[in-house]
């Protein structure tokens, strides 16, 4: 029997000036929607057309020692500009001190076939 693999491409971001809001997330990484298997940078998803997206919220320095955040990602074919208008948000707000806390979003509603660009920002309560 012969099964089609459904592949969609996805390229790490950082947000653009436009769409960046301080604090800037670091450490951004993409993985399976499993969440644990690392996509490398222009690689493959093989699995449902969905992905993981993350980064590393820290403490504004300007803020109280403890401020609550989550990652928003704006997630485009590669053939379409960013709009700097996200397209998916964390569930969940994370509080992030100095030492740093990941968010993570579930990017899903993916394309077979399709190459996919994606930027992220920070978002306080």
């Amino acid at each position: 029997m012969y099964r089609k693999r459904s592949m969609v491409m996805v390229w790490l971001g950082w947000a653009s000036a436009a769409f960046a809001q301080v604090p800037v997330p670091t450490d951004l990484a993409q993985f399976q929607s499993d969440g644990v298997t690392t996509i490398a940078e222009g690689g493959e998803v093989n699995q449902a057309a969905a992905v993981t997206l993350s980064g590393t919220v820290y403490v504004d320095p300007a803020k109280t020692p403890t401020t609550v955040y989550r990652l928003e990602v704006e997630a485009r074919p590669v053939t379409t500009a960013f709009t700097n208008t996200p397209t998916h948000t964390a569930a969940a707000w994370v509080a992030a001190g100095p030492s740093g806390a990941t968010s993570t979003v579930l990017v899903d509603g993916l394309v077979p076939g399709v190459s996919y660009h994606w930027q992220a920002r920070n978002r306080t309560s």
